[in-house]
């Protein structure tokens, strides 16, 4: 962590999914835009009793001019998202940085790619009361412009039935 940047792990409730949890994967397969030269499909999603693991490919056409993924990712026309629930609309922001003013809060975990595909693991906490999502996201470098799509996920009582502790408390 660098000396100007907030620490991140002091300012939502849970950054991450509990260490001894399995989780319930959620069947969602989804594209949630696409361009003529560019798409971003959700891969999977996994709820935890804390909140989810939402996965994330973002790809471009065979054939299309890149630069490195930093690049293409960031700045103004880079890709923007934001995550909603039923608390109101989705508030968008920059893919790399985390949204904690208000809840849902999301951070982008593990992300990486190569030549034409990059993939991003957003953690989500707290999973949504009423069981829906709903994901905006704009790309103005690939000419998607502002969308939502709703996806459909566990809500905290599914999950807590469903979950698995893989070390139970002592």
């Amino acid at each position: 962590m660098y000396a100007d940047e907030p620490n991140y792990f002091d300012m939502v409730p849970s950054m991450s999914p509990s260490e001894d949890e399995l989780g319930v994967a959620i069947p969602v397969e989804a594209m949630l835009a696409r361009s003529p030269n560019a798409a971003v499909v959700v891969r999977s999603v996994v709820a935890y009793s804390t909140g989810l693991t939402l996965d994330l490919a973002f790809l471009l056409r065979p054939g299309t001019e890149s630069e490195s993924w930093p690049v293409i990712l960031r700045g103004d026309d880079g890709l923007h998202v934001g995550i909603g629930g039923d608390q109101g609309p989705v508030a968008m922001g920059p893919l790399h940085m985390p949204q904690l003013a208000t809840a849902p809060y999301w951070i982008c975990g593990i992300s990486g790619g190569d030549g034409r595909r990059y993939s991003a693991s957003l953690w989500i906490n707290p999973l949504p009361d009423v069981g829906e999502l709903t994901v905006g996201l704009s790309w103005r470098r690939f000419a998607i412009p502002k969308t939502t799509s709703t996806l459909t996920v566990s809500t905290p009582t599914d999950v807590a039935a469903r979950s698995v502790r893989i070390w139970p408390p002592d």
